[in-house]
């Protein structure tokens, strides 16, 4: 306990070696020695940094582990679960094509001088259309990247509603599927990460790929159900995910091309 007796953060009465009022250790109403640095250091590496590779290593090899220590209220040795998905969030922008599915544009012009605007693999111009590169599609690109920012987020919400669709019974509670969305879909993002470096026609499959069985692996752990039922349920949910995906990065251009000459 400190000398004064007192919490030099907020004043508070110290009964012990943090403060009831505010959390800070009575360690920082000591003078600042070498010796109170090297113990601070410690403590960031070993207890902070300690958390986040836990949870980075449990997010990527143990599928829906996150999950069911957050339903199961073990939530002081992980990082939460909406701090993890801004986190996957944040990185997804720098992925090379446009959300986590990594999709390609082309922009194209027709004979008659109106645009086309294709979302998918790169490929060969639409024929009686010419693609259009350099400026004009980097600035439509980042109006596209812009908007489609601006409703991809939806596609989580919709995923938890589907899984609590097939799994009400087992957890009743739609705040708690919100977690498993978040969960799962950092995992997607972060993995778009790394797969978004790759050509698109090994990315692409390779991600979708990871994710089924990552959704299949989460959902046997979380609601214990034999596996052709959870295969079942899993493929259902996985077209539900592209579905989404797909849809918001089609409204994401149609609303971008409604300002293109």
């Amino acid at each position: 306990m400190s000398s004064t007796g007192v919490c030099a953060n907020c004043g508070a009465s110290l009964a012990g070696p943090y403060c009831h009022a505010c959390g800070q250790h009575e360690s920082a109403s000591h003078p600042t020695t070498v010796g109170h640095l090297f113990h601070e250091l410690t403590h960031e590496l070993l207890h902070v940094d300690g958390k986040i590779w836990r949870t980075a290593r449990s997010l990527f090899t143990r599928p829906g582990e996150l999950t069911a220590e957050y339903w199961a209220g073990r939530r002081a040795r992980w990082i939460g679960p909406f701090r993890v998905f801004l986190i996957a969030a944040a990185a997804l922008l720098f992925v090379p094509g446009i959300g986590p599915m990594n999709f390609q544009t082309r922009l194209e012009r027709k004979a008659n001088g109106d645009l086309n605007v294709a979302i998918g693999p790169p490929g060969e111009a639409t024929p009686g259309t010419v693609l259009i590169d350099g400026p004009e599609r980097d600035a439509y690109v980042g109006r596209l990247r812009t908007a489609y920012s601006a409703i991809r987020y939806a596609a989580v919400p919709l995923f938890a509603l589907c899984t609590w669709l097939l799994y009400w019974r087992s957890q009743p509670y739609y705040a708690s599927h919100l977690v498993l969305a978040v969960h799962y879909y950092a995992f997607w993002y972060l993995v778009s990460l790394f797969s978004g470096r790759l050509p698109y026609s090994v990315g692409a499959p390779l991600t979708q790929g990871l994710c089924a069985v990552y959704l299949f692996v989460a959902l046997r752990r979380l609601f214990g159900e034999t596996w052709p039922r959870t295969a079942i349920k899993a493929l259902v949910l996985f077209v539900v995910l592209i579905a989404a995906e797909m849809a918001l990065a089609y409204a994401a251009g149609a609303w971008t091309a409604r300002g293109l000459a």
